[in-house]
């Protein structure tokens, strides 16, 4: 089982983060090593900076969930990032 903040990697990848570790090794290396998944290449750099500001090690400056909806929305009402998402 993955932990919340790591599932949307994995709706992005079709893969577990952090593979190959426990989950318990995973939280650890989130938590205190401060490593997160590698966001794959052709991930929209747009798409890419939503993920990445959720990972913010400061609670206080990631995104709200309202402002992710909204980051989302764009992302997703923009012709230029559906083209590119579909080729991953």
């Amino acid at each position: 089982m993955s932990t919340a903040s790591n599932r949307p990697m994995g709706l992005l990848t079709n893969r577990m983060p952090f593979e190959g570790m426990s989950n318990l090794q995973a939280a650890y290396a989130a938590a205190f090593k401060q490593e997160r998944p590698g966001i794959p290449d052709g991930i929209s750099p747009s798409l890419a900076f939503i993920v990445q500001s959720c990972w913010v090690e400061d609670p206080n400056m990631r995104p709200s969930f309202s402002q992710i909806i909204r980051l989302l929305n764009e992302f997703i009402l923009t012709p230029s990032s559906s083209s590119s998402s579909s080729s991953a």
